[in-house]
């Protein structure tokens, strides 16, 4: 609990040094209202064999102000949640809640060099906020903190290096949870030059520090030393594309976990075959953190793709699906633990596969509705297994 309290504390401490500093900018101050209103509907609840429904009703109000200093730019915005869950589960979560989602960011610009610093901060149970591409199952509150600060410097018109500097902090409110917690520290270069005016390089290099919540006897933690180079190019008015390429290495915090060197790729690309229509598709592989106790990493391979219409009578129309493989290794988790309901590891895989349909009515510019249903089936050899169906309903609006 102390260190939740010093996380939200400096959290807070953050935002509100960025909010003195602009808080002489009357002249150039922007403040925008919005709300967001819905429901969500599923018969799985808990992502596993009891297939348990329950429908989700929440209100999101938000409040963004944006200061422009005329040498910086300074942002805020404020979006608490209030849910209601019509079959909560029980000793975990409340039929009623109210979550907290802050954050601050400054931009500067001095001469050639561009200086960035975000924070955010958020009290929620919704994983979709840390949002990287996991099969991530937690349904339990926590707090989260995510910190970043970078500069980019401009050789030239056409090329720049960009460093940057990132810290996350996430704490789960439940104690018996801890082993799920998780913090990461890291720094990443990357050196960008434009070929020509249709295509350029990048080369990046980064350095992690990964730690889970540990016990004496299990400790999942890791150095990740990544580097690649990667490219950007314009195909012509209706395809782009982009590729990223290098190699990954970590070396584990447990002596008895041998380190890992694996390649990584990334391929993505945008397609507009005709007006008002979009494609993006891409196909990602990576040695990167694990998604299931007690292991320390996985294999992990994404494949994904979405097509979206702009039809007549401000209608908009999609569909999507996406395939996730996460590969592991009895090698990257401890053999044996003193803990009873302990489960001695095994090799094997997580397969996810995920398909749906969106539907948007735009009212006017101010305001819309959002319809979205997907099927999501899990297939996992290192935990429980599911199948889930869902349909969302939002309304958004603007002041």
């Amino acid at each position: 609990m102390k260190n939740i309290t010093r996380l939200i504390v400096s959290a807070f401490c953050s935002i509100f040094v960025m909010g003195s500093v602009g808080a002489f900018a009357v002249e150039g101050t922007l403040v925008k209202f919005s709300v967001d209103a819905g429901m969500n509907i599923t018969d799985n609840r808990d992502s596993d064999l009891t297939q348990k429904s329950n429908v989700d009703i929440y209100l999101r109000p938000k409040v963004d102000v944006d200061m422009d200093l005329q040498s910086a730019l300074i942002g805020f915005y404020y979006k608490p949640t209030y849910r209601h869950r019509t079959n909560p589960r029980d000793g975990i979560q409340n039929a009623n809640e109210l979550h907290h989602d802050l954050n601050a960011s400054l931009d500067m610009n001095i001469q050639r060099m561009k200086l960035k610093f975000e924070d955010r901060f958020a009290l929620t149970d919704d994983p979709a906020i840390q949002n990287e591409n996991g099969l991530r199952r937690e349904d339990a509150s926590y707090v989260m903190n995510r910190m970043a600060a970078g500069a980019t410097y401009a050789f030239t018109r056409r090329s720049n290096i960009e460093a940057s500097l990132k810290n996350m902090i996430k704490r789960y409110t439940d104690s018996s949870r801890e082993l799920s917690n998780e913090d990461r520290t890291g720094t990443d270069v990357m050196f960008w030059r434009q070929m020509a005016r249709s295509w350029g390089m990048l080369a990046r290099m980064d350095i992690s520090k990964f730690n889970y919540g540990s016990t004496n006897e299990v400790d999942r933690g890791f150095l990740d030393i990544g580097a690649g180079v990667g490219g950007e190019i314009v195909m012509s008015k209706t395809l782009r594309a982009s590729i990223r390429h290098g190699w990954k290495f970590l070396d584990y915090d447990d002596s008895d976990f041998s380190s890992s060197l694996s390649p990584y790729f990334d391929i993505s690309m945008q397609f507009a075959p005709i007006p008002k229509t979009l494609l993006n598709g891409g196909l990602a592989y990576e040695l990167r953190e694990s998604d299931v106790y007690p292991y320390a990493s996985q294999q992990f391979t994404d494949l994904y793709a979405k097509f979206v219409v702009e039809l007549g009578g401000n209608w908009t129309i999609g569909a999507f699906g996406r395939y996730r493989q996460g590969s592991y290794d009895a090698d990257t988790a401890p053999a044996t633990s003193s803990d009873p309901s302990y489960v001695t590891p095994v090799d094997g895989l997580e397969r996810g596969r995920m398909v749906g349909a969106e539907a948007t009515f735009k009212l006017n510019n101010m305001s819309s509705f959002k319809f979205v249903q997907s099927y999501e089936n899990v297939n996992s050899e290192v935990r429980e297994s599911f199948v889930r169906n869902s349909a969302d309903l939002m309304f958004a609006m603007q002041f």
